[in-house]
């Protein structure tokens, strides 16, 4: 699998994950392919598994060309299982082109009124844009059941489908940043994440138990 940070601005895959790592996907937009096996492993930071490409250290302002992310997004395609896009902002002109190049996307928000507020603009515009509704759903992030919000109530609200609903289990999420350590089945947080994935992946968690390998991944260039 490979994990990219595409906001190229002001990344946080790198801070989060404590990689200090000197390539991003700025270094792919020159090549019309991969590098070697080698070099592509040098040009990668590597975590239990998954390839990480981070954010660029300095913000990366220029503006993408949509036929140099499609090649480059079809190149990764040929060699992962998976390829994750951590997108900026859906307003942002990056995160439009890399929703048209996934096979499915998820909108993230939460349930203050400012965030709901800007998530009904975002489907307005992806509407308006022609993106068919069954490109992506909604993720409703740090949701607490003080709120009285079920995914139900959202949905309606919407009129999209919400993929899941994640917690607000702060002191996880807080040990997890601060100690740059993976999420474990300890914590809600963690089960309702690796629930989430394993959705995505078409995997079912007593397979994930079994393997004791979430991803049961496949880097590129493997054998």
């Amino acid at each position: 699998m490979l994990l990219l940070d595409l906001d190229l601005m002001g990344g946080t895959i790198g801070f989060y994950l404590k990689i200090h790592h000197p390539f991003s996907f700025v270094d792919l937009l020159d090549r019309d392919a991969l590098p070697e096996q080698s070099e592509w492993a040098e040009m990668t930071a590597h975590l239990d598994g998954v390839d990480v490409l981070p954010g660029p250290e300095e913000p990366f302002t220029s503006p993408m060309e949509p036929g140099r992310l499609h090649l480059v997004i079809e190149m990764l395609r040929r060699h992962y299982d998976f390829v994750v896009l951590d997108l900026p902002s859906i307003f942002h002109r990056t995160a439009l082109l890399a929703l048209s190049e996934a096979d499915s996307a998820c909108l993230v928000t939460t349930a203050e009124l400012p965030s709901l507020h800007l998530t009904r603009k975002a489907l307005e515009m992806l509407d308006v844009l022609g993106f068919e509704k069954s490109r992506y759903s909604i993720l409703v992030n740090r949701l607490s059941r003080q709120e009285g919000i079920a995914a139900t109530d959202v949905e309606k609200m919407f009129g999209a489908s919400v993929k899941a609903v994640v917690p607000n289990d702060y002191f996880s999420l807080h040990r997890v940043v601060t100690r740059g350590e993976p999420l474990t089945q300890e914590s809600e947080l963690g089960r309702t994440i690796e629930a989430f994935a394993a959705k995505i992946a078409g995997i079912t968690i007593d397979h994930v138990k079994k393997t004791k390998s979430f991803w049961g991944i496949r880097p590129a260039f493997s054998s």
